[in-house]
Parts: C-alpha cells; sequence; structure tokens
C-alpha cells in the first residue's frame, strides 16, 4: 500500500496539533508517523528559540532555518515512512514558511510559495484549520504564559492573508494536493471526523493507482 503524506495548516491558535494527535488515534488501523515543523531536531530547536526569544532575524535568515530544518525531516523521516507506507502528518510544512515570511522581506507569500515548491516534495492532502485572527489570538493567550514572536494581532491578520492568497494558489493546482478546509471553531470531534474521511479517500484513491 503506498504511503500518504498529509500535511495540517494555520494560524498559530488554530489548533493544529490538536487535530494532528486526534487523527493518529482515529487512524489506528494504518500505520501513522505524526510530525511537526520546527522539528525536535537540533536544527528545529534553533529555529524555536529564536521564536521564543523575539529575535530580529532578516526574512533571508528564517528561509535559510526552516529549509535546513525540513530537508532533515524529509530525508530523516518523511521519505522513509512514506517508502514503507505510512501516513506522515505533519503539523505546519512549506505554506506556514511562505505565509509567515511572506511580506516580511524582499518576497511575498506567493514567490516564497513558488520557491518552496520548487524545492520539496508537495503533500498529497494539505488540510487547513481556519479560525480568525482575533479568536486565534484569544485561544493562545489563554494557554501561553510567552507569546511568540508572531503572535500579535498585527502579525496573525498578516499572516491570515499570506494564508488565503496561498490556498488560492494551491485550489488552482492541477497536480497539487488535495485542499480540505475546516472550519476551527467547530467541535473537535467533527473536525476530526471530516479530515479522517479526506484521508482515507485519498487513501482509496491512492491506492486504485498503484
Amino acid at each position: 500500500m503506498p504511503g500518504l503524506f498529509v500535511v495540517v495548516e494555520g494560524i498559530d491558535g488554530s489548533g493544529k496539533s490538536t487535530l494532528v494527535t486526534g487523527l493518529g488515534k482515529a487512524l489506528v488501523d494504518h500505520a501513522v508517523l505524526s510530525l511537526c515543523e520546527p522539528t525536535k531536531l537540533a536544527s528545529g530547536l534553533l529555529i524555536r528559540r529564536h521564536l521564543t526569544d523575539h529575535s530580529p532575524l532578516p526574512q533571508e535568515a528564517w528561509l535559510e532555518m526552516f529549509g535546513a530544518d525540513r530537508r532533515i525531516d524529509l530525508e530523516t523521516n518523511i521519505n522513509p515512512a512514506l517508502a514503507r507506507g505510512e501516513i506522515v502528518l505533519l503539523d505546519r510544512y512549506l505554506y506556514s514558511t511562505a505565509a509567515y515570511q511572506g511580506s516580511a522581506g524582499k518576497l511575498n507569500a506567493k514567490e516564497i510559495l513558488h520557491s518552496q515548491t520548487n524545492q520539496f516534495r508537495q503533500p498529497d492532502v494539505l488540510i487547513y484549520l481556519d479560525i480568525s485572527p482575533e479568536d486565534a489570538l484569544a485561544r493562545v493567550s489563554a494557554t501561553r504564559e510567552k507569546l511568540e514572536i508572531f503572535e500579535t494581532s498585527h502579525e496573525l491578520h498578516r499572516i491570515h492573508s499570506n494564508y488565503e492568497e496561498i490556498l488560492q494558489e494551491v485550489a488552482q493546482e492541477q497536480a497539487g494536493p488535495t485542499l480540505i478546509r475546516i472550519a476551527a471553531t467547530d467541535s473537535l470531534d467533527m473536525n476530526i471526523a471530516k479530515a479522517e474521511k479526506a484521508i482515507r479517500q485519498a487513501l482509496s484513491n491512492s491506492t486504485k493507482r498503484a
């Protein structure tokens, strides 16, 4: 059975990690590998330190760090798991890089997206958890003692707008991933069911093509 690469995206506070955990439990009849970006490798821990320390880095530096972390993750974890026929559930991927870094330097979100898709494999399924910046900020403010560098009203509005541009591009790609948009404010059980249905349909389609 072929593997399936599933990416879950959304702004901070949208519930990506919670959805990935729930999906891992729902897909018990399949081998599942759940991962996140930044990774827990040394390359990812470096990024996390800059995020929490509010380090003022240029766009080029962020792109370089995320690219290095992503290459290691693909080579070490993602590609081998897919070759074994597993479902890979990834919390954030190249779409986050485009959304968060778009318009924060010389390149806009679409330009970064095109660069990223030329460098890295695309997922089979892209799940986007949609939430307003106001609701997202309220969530993260209620659950964290210290906010990260992008967790401000201004930044979340910029990132949310970038995601909308990116998703329009993805929806128009004939060879791109299957895009599933889910309202993050719906119940967790409902969102797990919607995402699981999309994943199982993609698995069925990939099996038929194999």
